[in-house]
């Protein structure tokens, strides 16, 4: 048995904080991110972020038992970015202890792996980090931002593994430009200066915090575009009562695993909180 596999076991924790034995070796499910992947908003069940500030680097991030069910599905797309909508009105009178997911049925929310436990590896040495056992948090100041990182997880009966890849800096000249103002948005778009690195921009505009969550616009490209557009019917819609709530560009190199309960994304980057540019 690998020497990694032998530390996954022999240290995890249990979910919830019962004791439990470690899994049997034959039941686990290994997956192995691909790099360059990305995962459906719809389908996420869980991320782990390796984040960087000019001279840090945290980890961060959870794992849940199922897919985020209050993720509205997309209602209207272009080819980088998608208008996902919730809507509880077509849901039936739900039991206790179920939601109203965003495709209209009753589920129960998903609950986080406590035991989930992961290895930061770059530089010859290795990191080991677990999860909350309550809210199935990780949480890790790191090393050298400018290393690359190897990641290993392992929760519930699945492992995951990606090969070494490096943090993307966050330093490509990005912007942000909407149209109107931020009570009355039109299209958003976003530039950059091209970088043929593998990595990808994005954002994710949420609905204003006074309205149902589970309604956003999400946008991704590749680095080497230099761009991508949110249609005016994209954002419009989510800016209720007090206005647009951006939240800001993220710089990323990303993969991404389908294991027994989703798609698991792993990100190696930064997060920028810039204030978009409106043309009133």
């Amino acid at each position: 048995m690998p020497f990694i596999l032998l530390l996954f076991l022999g240290c995890a924790g249990s979910r919830g904080g019962d004791s439990v034995a470690p899994p049997d070796d034959t039941a686990l499910l290994h997956s192995q991110a691909t790099p360059g992947g990305s995962c459906d908003p719809v389908e996420r069940a869980g991320w782990i972020a390796l984040s960087r500030t000019d001279d840090q680097l945290t980890l961060s991030g959870v794992i849940n038992d199922a897919p985020e069910p209050l993720t509205g599905r997309p209602e209207i797309s272009n080819e980088h970015c998608a208008y996902h909508r919730y809507d509880s009105s077509g849901c039936p009178p739900c039991n206790s202890g179920l939601i109203c997911g965003g495709d209209g049925s009753c589920t129960t929310a998903p609950v986080a792996f406590g035991d989930l436990v992961v290895l930061a590896s770059a530089g010859g040495g290795t990191t080991r980090i677990e999860a909350d056992s309550t809210t199935g948090l990780v949480y890790q100041q790191l090393g050298d931002p400018d290393l690359e990182w190897t990641l290993d997880l392992a929760f519930g009966p699945d492992r995951v593994s990606a090969p070494a890849m490096p943090v993307a800096s966050g330093d490509i000249g990005i912007s942000v430009q909407i149209e109107g103002s931020s009570e009355s948005p039109g299209a958003l778009e976003a530039s950059w200066t091209p970088s043929d690195d593998g990595s990808a921009v994005r954002t994710v505009v949420p609905i204003n915090h006074h309205a149902q969550p589970g309604t956003f616009t999400f946008c991704q490209a590749d680095a080497a575009l230099g761009s991508f557009r949110a249609d005016a019917e994209m954002i419009e819609p989510l800016a209720v009562v007090t206005g647009l709530e951006f939240q800001g560009i993220e710089h990323w190199r990303l993969a991404a695993a389908q294991t027994s309960v989703g798609c698991v994304e792993l990100r190696y980057g930064r997060s920028l909180y810039l204030d978009p540019s409106f043309t009133e």
